[in-house]
């Protein structure tokens, strides 16, 4: 910027490194919330579970607690991976969970026969897995 005294003024430029270490406590934070989000879905789909046993056992889906499964098991990795970002493997363990929440992308056909809305949200989760796994390979050290 110019003054009127001829004067520049002085333009902070972020260092290398504090772009690197912003960049991860982003990614950091995003897998936090991500980790929330899933456990959350994970307690619901339980609880649906449950509920659906206790309405008609045989009306219940056998593979109702694998959805659980599903949501659980990434979510509670990226709780672990968040308490404790300077974990060996960490960008690993997210690797492995952007991977799995992307795989739901394959059950797309099949949702999207039954309702859209469900479909825009798989295809939302499974955005969210890739932009996971891209951030990821970011920080391979």
């Amino acid at each position: 910027a110019y003054l009127g005294s001829g004067a520049a003024l002085m333009e902070y430029q972020a260092t290398e490194q504090e772009l690197y270490e912003r960049a991860k406590k982003s990614l950091f934070r995003m897998v936090f919330v991500e980790g929330i989000i899933l456990l959350v879905l994970a307690a619901l789909s339980l609880l649906g579970f449950i509920a659906a046993m206790l309405n008609g056992p045989e009306n219940v889906q056998p593979y109702g607690w694998v959805s659980v499964l599903y949501l659980l098991i990434p979510g509670v990795a990226m709780i672990l991976v968040r308490r404790n970002p300077e974990m060996p493997r960490a960008q690993w363990i997210i690797r492995g969970c952007g991977l799995w929440i992307l795989l739901s992308v394959l059950g797309f056909p099949s949702v999207l026969s039954q309702s859209p809305v469900a479909a825009l949200i798989t295809l939302v989760f499974a955005a969210s897995g890739l932009a996971l796994l891209i951030s990821s390979f970011r920080f391979s050290n």
